[in-house]
């Protein structure tokens, strides 16, 4: 079925890693699904992919969206391995709690992790009832030290 084809192609499409600034895996995915079905792709100085599909004359419609996500840029990595950052976008930062994230590396390998906390054990009251803030929040990979999450 048709629905199942475009299902398949969203999935696939928001799977891609698309940070503001570093949407080339999502641009190349989109220009090498339409190939088969246009005249013309290009990509402009700003990086926007432009598609001509259909007549040369007649009616026209744009189809405008953006290719890159909300994400976050990595400010800091403490001595035990855990990594600050801050938002790219505008992020709810109570729904950033126990989230799975994928960090770009240099040479744009992903690293999963997760989005926690200090332990609630280990805050004081006047923590527990601070308002949750990406300034409080860590991405954890599993390294246990600065130089291991360099790596």
């Amino acid at each position: 079925m048709m629905t199942g084809k475009l299902t398949e192609l969203l999935r696939r499409m928001c799977e891609l890693p698309g940070p503001p600034g570093q949407e080339q895996a999502v641009r190349n995915f989109i220009a090498e699904e339409m190939k088969p079905f246009c005249r013309e792709i290009r990509e402009d100085p700003l990086g926007n992919l432009i598609v001509k599909a259909g007549a040369e004359d007649g009616y026209r419609v744009g189809v405008l969206a953006h290719m890159d996500e909300v994400g976050f840029i990595v400010s800091g990595v403490s001595e035990r391995g855990l990594i600050g950052f801050e938002l790219m976008g505008n992020i709810d930062a109570r729904c950033l709690l126990n989230c799975e994230v994928d960090l770009m590396s240099r040479d744009d390998t992903l690293v999963r992790g997760v989005i926690g906390n200090l332990s609630r054990h280990l805050q004081t009251e006047e923590e527990l009832q601070e308002r949750i803030s990406p300034r409080n929040l860590w991405i954890d990979i599993g390294a246990r030290s600065a130089q291991e999450v360099e790596k």
